[in-house]
């Protein structure tokens, strides 16, 4: 869930679940390492000028490889 109605949809391998969501979350993204993940449209928002701050929780599975955790993408 986004404050500013920037909502991901599970895409690939992802489901929500409690068992590890922070206090005061219903739920938290369980992303596979099968390539699951969530994305956001893009939006004029979403293209910072001067920076801009991430705020998340992750939890890394051990073993799990690299880990990319946000990742803009411009389509050719």
């Amino acid at each position: 869930a986004s404050g500013n109605a920037h909502h991901g949809t599970v895409q690939g391998a992802a489901t929500f679940t409690a068992a590890h969501a922070p206090v005061g979350f219903a739920n938290a993204a369980a992303l596979a390492a099968a390539g699951g993940f969530l994305e956001v449209p893009d939006a004029d928002a979403l293209d910072p000028v001067d920076g801009f701050t991430l705020a998340a929780w992750v939890r890394l599975q051990p073993g799990a490889g690299n880990t990319i955790a946000l990742a803009k993408t411009v389509a050719l």
